[in-house]
């Protein structure tokens, strides 16, 4: 058992190295493969025991098979290597099996699949400036450094790639294509070459492409081009800075992020070019040792980033500040009278003031604007103004359907992220603040302890939001009111295994 990795050539480097016989793209192919399948060796790993638990080690060598093929299963032109690698590394003298891990995503085929995109621009970029080196023209056709010969009819020859496009649409993902490419995908075929070789070159004297002499013209410019003694280094991030960015990124979207997410974030924002890998490693181990990443585990497979850990201490402080600092007064003059009795939560809620509180209870979507309605109804009796903050937009259109929040300021929590302005004295109802991500809390408590507002947070209990923005407002002492109002909607789950009676239940 192993694995099958393809490095496929641009559609008209095929074409000019099969059809316009150009032997010396073949090589170009070959190498710039070789400069890739360095990189996946890189990543091997294996297994091991130590002291009686098992930890995940780097080996750097694989056991790999090579070979080309130079027709699609369309049987059109397309150069293609297909890089087969055996489920053994060698490690201290002894063959072991490759690590695996689907739980952590930290074994090597779960690296490689992570950072495919990376190694396919690795492919490309090396193999783009030995073209150029030929005297070949490049411009790039599409995303992660995709690019073709210009003039050379690639749509003529270019069917499978048709049938993916249909099948998915233009800007389908790499794993959407993935799957298009499997459901699309034809038997092998057995050609005669010499018969399979006159169709091209009738196919490509319909096109009235001259290849001769776009070959000859490659060949002119090529003798006009300055001799190079190396590669000059590609601009881009230096390591640090590509660290950094990724470390960044993956904070606003998740507390918790593998070393294989790291790496690949960073290996994304590198130049792709040879010891790329090893790179974005001695800069994710720096950023370790600095603490901008805390592994979460032995292992160093889970991290936390120091930003996150900064941002709660920072709401547990500044929830605090606000619990001691700031003042709820009543405004005897607005005040505009309650339509209704008040939940137990919210009738101690009222009589307790605080100045930043956690409203807890299950519920749906009428559930939840009932609890918003009836927190600006004792807002408004104790004469303040009110700001509401919904989850997301579908919230915000829920809210604004009831005719008890008409006339008040509801906006998105989106609002907290591009810039928010705060009411002095008013009360801001946060619907659904599980959703809230640390720095979103950060920005409504800062605005909150700047102006004196009273903060309500309500957590419905669902899905929570890029950090434990409420769990550290409760670890800071803040006082959740629990919500006993509402009913839950009952539901009757029944099972059929037979499919037909299921619709026909419907």
């Amino acid at each position: 058992p192993g694995y099958d990795l393809t490095f496929s050539a641009p559609k008209s480097v095929s074409l000019m190295a099969m059809l316009g016989g150009d032997k010396r793209l073949t090589e170009a192919h070959n190498q710039a493969v070789d400069i890739a399948v360095r990189q996946v060796e890189a990543l091997a790993s294996t297994r091991i025991m130590t002291d009686g638990q098992s930890e995940t080690v780097l080996t750097g060598n694989l056991v790999m098979a090579l070979f080309n093929h130079d027709t699609s299963r369309d049987q059109e032109p397309q150069l293609h290597t297909h890089a087969v690698v055996a489920n053994v590394t060698l490690h201290d003298g002894e063959w072991k099996t490759l690590s695996s891990d689907k739980v952590g995503k930290t074994g090597f085929i779960e690296n490689v699949y992570a950072n495919q995109i990376a190694f396919g621009k690795i492919y490309r970029a090396v193999l783009k400036e030995k073209v150029e080196a030929l005297g070949y023209e490049t411009e790039v056709v599409g995303k992660h450094g995709m690019w073709e010969m210009p003039g050379v009819p690639v749509e003529a020859f270019s069917g499978r790639s048709q049938a993916i496009r249909e099948a998915v649409g233009e800007d389908a993902s790499l794993k959407s294509r993935d799957v298009a490419a499997l459901d699309t995908r034809k038997s092998k075929q057995k050609v005669d070459p010499q018969v399979r070789m006159a169709e091209w070159m009738q196919t490509l004297k319909g096109t009235g492409f001259d290849i001769s002499a776009y070959r000859e013209a490659a060949d002119r410019r090529a003798e006009a081009l300055p001799v190079r003694s190396e590669s000059l280094p590609q601009d881009g991030p230096d390591v640090q800075q590509a660290v950094t960015t990724a470390i960044a990124g993956l904070s606003d979207r998740k507390v918790q992020f593998t070393y294989t997410d790291v790496l690949a974030g960073t290996i994304g924002l590198l130049p792709p070019e040879d010891g790329v890998i090893d790179k974005a490693r001695a800069g994710i181990e720096e950023a370790i040792s600095r603490e901008q990443l805390i592994p979460l585990d032995r292992e160093k497979g889970l991290f936390t980033s120091g930003i996150h850990v900064l941002d709660e201490l920072s709401v547990r402080a500044l929830s605090s500040d606000i619990m001691k600092q700031s003042r709820v007064t009543v405004h005897p003059e607005k005040s505009v009278p309650r339509t209704g009795a008040y939940s137990d939560a919210v009738s101690v809620l009222a009589q307790d003031r605080p100045s930043l509180a956690i409203i807890s209870g299950q519920g749906g979507a009428a559930g939840q604007r009932e609890r918003v309605a009836e927190l600006t109804m004792m807002a408004r009796e104790q004469g303040r103004e009110v700001q509401i903050i919904a989850a997301d937009r579908r919230s915000q259109m829920n809210l604004k359907q009831d005719e008890r929040l008409s006339g008040e300021l509801i906006t998105g929590r989106r609002q907290l992220q591009e810039g928010i302005a705060f009411t002095p004295g008013s009360t801001v109802i946060v619907d659904q603040g599980e959703k809230l991500s640390l720095k979103e809390t950060l920005t409504l408590l800062d605005g909150a302890a700047r102006h004196n507002v009273q903060v309500l947070v309500t957590d419905s209990g669902q899905r929570t939001g890029t950090g434990s923005a409420l769990m550290a407002m409760k670890d800071a002492g803040v006082n959740t009111y629990r919500w006993q109002g509402g009913q839950q909607t009952p539901a009757t789950v029944i099972s059929e295994p037979d499919r037909n009676v299921r619709y026909a239940r419907l």
